[in-house]
């Protein structure tokens, strides 16, 4: 009975120690930018305003995208996102603000059909082979970046960068725990 009690102490330990490593390597890499000239930046989705306006979160996300595409980074953008609960479609929103900052429209790619981290990196894939394109930047919310970044070198974008979005909310300590577990689901089972 007490070598069970230690084993399980061990193994609680032990996953308790795995899990805060975890949420430090998502935190380090997620705001570890990795910036070269690409020829896509893809903006991943988030929710829109009951208003039809971006959230914060989307907000950040389209700023940072701004700044890489005015610094010359990449002139093609690549929105993707999904119709949200609140009735608009985000990739309308996104390009909305976009066009409303000087991006020209030919250089915005619109993905509808980008509901989740999985679909829209098939999606940007389907759309880079199509184009010949073969280095992207991506932008989301620093938690967002490692599984994002991973998942698209699975795919077979070796030249995968990254940039996290400015703005952290409490939110945040939440989506850190839930990104310890896609990430592994999108290493093992995608």
């Amino acid at each position: 009975m007490k070598v069970q009690k230690r084993f399980f102490k061990y193994c609680f330990v032990f996953l308790l120690v795995f899990f805060l490593v975890n949420i430090f390597a998502i935190v380090l890499f997620g705001h570890f930018d990795r910036v070269r000239n690409a020829d896509v930046i893809i903006v991943l989705g988030n929710k829109v305003e009951m208003d039809g306006k971006p959230s914060e979160r989307l907000m950040s996300r389209l700023d940072k995208a701004l700044e890489l595409y005015n610094s010359g980074y990449s002139s093609n953008i690549f929105v993707s996102g999904g119709l949200g609960k609140e009735g608009y479609e985000e990739v309308e929103v996104m390009e909305q603000f976009l066009l409303e900052n000087g991006v020209q429209k030919l250089h915005i790619h619109k993905d509808y059909l980008g509901f989740d981290t999985e679909q829209s990196g098939l999606n940007l894939k389907s759309y880079m082979d199509e184009f010949g394109y073969k280095s992207v930047i991506v932008v989301s919310n620093f938690y967002h970046i490692p599984r994002s970044v991973m998942f698209f070198k699975k795919l077979g974008i070796k030249d995968t960068y990254n940039s996290h979005a400015n703005y952290y909310e409490i939110r945040d300590a939440y989506s850190l725990v839930r990104e310890v577990f896609a990430f592994y689901d999108y290493l093992v089972l995608r």
